[in-house]
């Protein structure tokens, strides 16, 4: 595999051995074409380069002949689709589904200068951001993408520039953060990191903020871009099978819920860069494409709306600092942080907004998300009979289940809840708690419970 290569330098430690491993043993059906692909491109010199424009350019069209500008145009045609750019590779011109220089020239005057610095690009793509960070003067880039044809796009781009110091791993962030892999770290952390269109396919999206903050150094800066939706603090989109014809979408917040992610994650200093809808002269249809793009996303009749009747498309960009250790938790919604607090699954938890306050649509068979409103029902519970939504008000709820009354560890769990509930109360929210056993075996329990904890069980048990 000499056409993939992964250089140490200074503090970052690489290993290209394991990296090599990987490729070796690469699964995907076109891994091997795209290889003769990248292997297949001619030659060239690169008279000049430059990294600082809209369009990404490498070498003139005065550096190869026709033919050989002809073989360059089919041999990256076989990577498509080409999702970010636009490059010239010795004029050959490749317009990409997106148009990802407006995206920049939002963010580069709002970012800390990057020039001498160290980033790592999560979610990077083919690379085209990377790029431009080295052209802004970057002293070293680090991308990381999952998606394998993107690495090859990129390698395919740094055939022609081979010293260039950007290297793109095909890995996730949480491979990289369980530490499994390959180790992409340099001594204290990188000075910038991106974030850019990654959080809301994540389940566990402040689980992902924590992962950045593993690679972020005290003091870096953190760009974090994401689809928002209009709404308040709590407010939370999580849509069905697909949103805009794009699979695992899994919650898209409001501004103030994604600031407020950012602020329990530990970072500091959150300025809205930015915030613009996504319009068909930023992702359109091109030759380097597939047949459809958000023109074909959105409802005919109400560019408002995505074909699924969701708010269209819109984003914002984000940058804070990393300023401080995390400390803790203390804020509600907080689903994440109770699975580490309480010993519970992330999954034993729904978080039901206010009835006037949700913001999310789901089908019929799917589970209770975050955000979703609870179905209302009428049960019977250690503090008597209550109707769900009229016992919720106006305020929050937070409905967790436990496996088994008598148990040791539900037993600690149940207690601990209780001496949090003072806290719950402060912010609006009440807690209950659903198991298996009858009313009649909870009330049995609850005296163990305040006697082995320190804590009487002071909310309803269904």
């Amino acid at each position: 595999m000499n056409s993939i290569s992964v250089r140490p330098d200074g503090n970052l430690r690489i290993f290209p051995a394991r990296l090599a491993r990987f490729y070796d043993g690469a699964s995907h059906g076109d891994f091997p074409d795209w290889i003769d692909a990248i292997n297949g491109l001619p030659e060239i010199s690169p008279s000049a380069v430059n990294l600082d424009t809209d369009t990404i350019l490498i070498g003139a069209a005065t550096d190869c002949s026709v033919s050989q500008r002809e073989i360059i145009r089919r041999q990256l045609q076989r990577l498509l689709p080409w999702r970010k750019g636009p490059f010239n590779l010795f004029g050959l011109e490749i317009d990409a589904e997106w148009r990802s220089d407006m995206k920049w020239r939002r963010l580069q005057d709002r970012i800390a200068p990057l020039s001498g610095r160290t980033v790592l690009d999560v979610g990077c793509g083919n690379g085209y951001y990377g790029w431009r960070m080295l052209g802004a003067g970057a002293h070293r880039v680090v991308g990381i993408d999952p998606t394998l044809r993107y690495v090859m796009q990129q390698r395919a781009v740094a055939k022609y520039l081979p010293d260039a110091p950007f290297d793109i791993l095909p890995f996730t962030l949480e491979t990289l953060a369980a530490g499994g892999a390959v180790s992409v770290l340099p001594a204290d952390g990188f000075d910038t990191v991106f974030s850019m269109g990654v959080i809301y396919h994540r389940r566990d999206p402040e689980n992902h903020l924590r992962d950045l903050l593993k690679f972020l150094r005290p003091g870096g800066e953190l760009v974090l871009e994401s689809l928002i939706i209009d709404g308040k603090y709590g407010d939370l989109l999580q849509p069905g099978d697909r949103y805009a014809r794009m699979r695992n979408i899994w919650a898209i917040p409001s501004i103030a819920t994604l600031k407020n992610w950012l602020s329990d994650a530990g970072l500091t200093s959150i300025e809205v860069a930015d915030v613009s809808v996504t319009t068909p002269a930023e992702q359109r249809v091109t030759e380097w494409t597939f047949e459809q793009s958000l023109p074909d996303f959105l409802d005919p009749e109400n560019s408002g709306l995505t074909i699924e009747g969701y708010p269209a498309p819109k984003r914002a960009i984000l940058i804070c600092r990393h300023n401080r250790p995390t400390r803790g938790y203390s804020r509600v919604p907080a689903s994440a942080r109770l699975s580490c607090i309480c010993g519970m699954s992330f999954r034993d938890f729904a978080i039901i907004t206010p009835k006037n306050k949700t913001c999310t649509r789901r089908r019929n068979d799917m589970p209770l998300r975050i955000g979703d409103e609870a179905p209302n029902f009428t049960v019977e519970t250690t503090e008597g009979t209550i109707d769900f939504h009229d016992w919720i008000g106006d305020g929050y709820a937070i409905l967790f289940s436990h496996p088994k009354d008598f148990t040791p560890v539900c037993t600690t769990e149940l207690g601990y809840m209780a001496g949090l509930k003072p806290e719950f109360d402060k912010r609006n929210t009440k807690v209950i708690g659903l198991s298996i056993d009858s009313v009649d075996d909870h009330n049995a329990w609850l005296n163990d419970i305040e006697e082995t904890q320190g804590h009487a069980v002071n909310y309803p048990l269904i």
